[in-house]
């Protein structure tokens, strides 16, 4: 199950907020649970929680979304954001108002993937700073195979009782899928003492696919915007927007 929260965040002087400011909102909500919760998430490999922070170009509002991919986590940080209005930062105070909470899960994923059309270009727009890496270096430039690996690992950490773990069909997949246009440039995402080498823009993916793999691939573009792709999402990188055709 998926939880998703969005919130407009505004602080005293009104100015929108950067997107980095996730990673602190993210050791904010980690404050508010017990420690034990913040070291198994430092521990695990695909962290069961997505957020991030963008402005909406139309109402210049900062908006928060928190995805929460796991019942456990939901039971973890929902209390923290139910009712949530004011957030206490170090440096500053934000008034929180939620505009959204939705859910969602695999198997209504899996029926929403059936029920599109058959797109063969599919729109990808990255939202926020959004990386790979690779052989120990940031890539700044998105592959199809690590769009496939990244969407396919944090489906499984979703749904472990449906993984998608065929090396064959992910061969056919990474086959059948072109990045045909793009419309990318370089940002650094600030992070601790690192600026981290990364993208933002968007991408057009072509698929040449038979109908049971195209269904799959339909599904990871579903799954896209709850989870993000690449890496750090849970510190706010990676997010993708959900217009994505």
């Amino acid at each position: 199950m998926i939880r998703r929260y969005r919130f407009s965040l505004a602080q005293a002087g009104g100015q929108p907020l950067p997107s980095f400011w996730a990673y602190r909102l993210y050791a904010w909500m980690l404050e508010q649970v017990p420690r034990i919760y913040g070291q198994e998430l430092h521990m695990e490999g695909e962290t069961p929680i997505s957020q991030s922070v963008c402005v909406d170009r139309e109402t210049q509002q900062t908006v928060w979304t928190v995805q929460l991919l796991t019942d456990e986590m939901a039971s973890v940080f929902s209390p923290v954001l139910e009712g949530l209005d004011c957030i206490q930062l170090h440096e500053t105070q934000l008034q929180a108002c939620l505009l959204e909470k939705s859910e969602t899960d695999g198997p209504r994923l899996l029926q929403q993937a059936r029920q599109m059309e058959d797109q063969r270009r599919t729109r990808l727009c990255f939202a926020t700073a959004t990386a790979f890496k690779s052989d120990g270096r940031y890539a700044i430039f998105p592959q199809e195979k690590w769009l496939l690996q990244s969407l396919a690992m944090k489906w499984n950490l979703l749904c472990p009782a449906m993984p998608l773990d065929d090396a064959d069909a992910f061969a056919a997949l990474e086959k059948g899928l072109h990045i045909v246009d793009y419309s990318l440039r370089t940002v650094r995402y600030p992070l601790k003492n690192v600026k981290i080498p990364s993208f933002v823009g968007n991408i057009v993916v072509e698929s040449r696919l038979p109908a049971p793999l195209q269904e799959i691939w339909q599904l990871l573009v579903c799954l896209a915007p709850y989870t993000g792709v690449g890496i750090k999402t849970t510190l706010g990188m990676g997010s993708i927007a959900e217009n994505r055709f």
